[in-house]
C-alpha cells in the first residue's frame, strides 16, 4: 500500500496546484451534496468505470460517504428533535 500512496501522491502534486484545488472542491461537493453511496458516487456522479470500485474502496470511499450519511442523519433527527422541521410521514 505504501507504494500506491507515493505513486499516488507523485501524480496528484504533477497537477497544477489551482487545478488541484477544483480537483478537490468538485469531489468534496459531490460528496456532501449528492448524499447519495458509494457506488452511485463513484460511478454516476464522479463517472468511473467498474476497474475503479476496489482501489477507491480501499482508500476509504465507502468510510467517507457512509460518515457523511450518518452525520447528516445525526443532524436530521436533532433538528425534528428541535421542532425546526418536521418529520416526514412514511408512505
Amino acid at each position: 500500500m505504501q507504494d500506491l500512496d507515493a505513486e499516488g501522491q507523485k501524480k496528484w502534486l504533477q497537477i497544477p496546484y489551482d487545478d488541484r484545488i477544483q480537483i478537490a472542491e468538485f469531489i468534496f461537493n459531490e460528496i456532501t451534496r449528492s448524499q447519495c453511496s458509494f457506488r452511485r458516487l463513484i460511478y454516476d456522479r464522479l463517472g468511473f468505470e467498474c476497474d475503479a470500485y476496489c482501489p477507491l474502496y480501499l482508500a476509504g470511499g465507502m468510510t467517507i460517504t457512509n460518515s457523511v450519511s450518518d452525520y447528516l442523519d445525526y443532524e436530521i433527527n436533532a433538528d425534528i428533535e428541535k421542532g425546526l422541521i418536521e418529520e416526514k410521514a412514511s408512505p
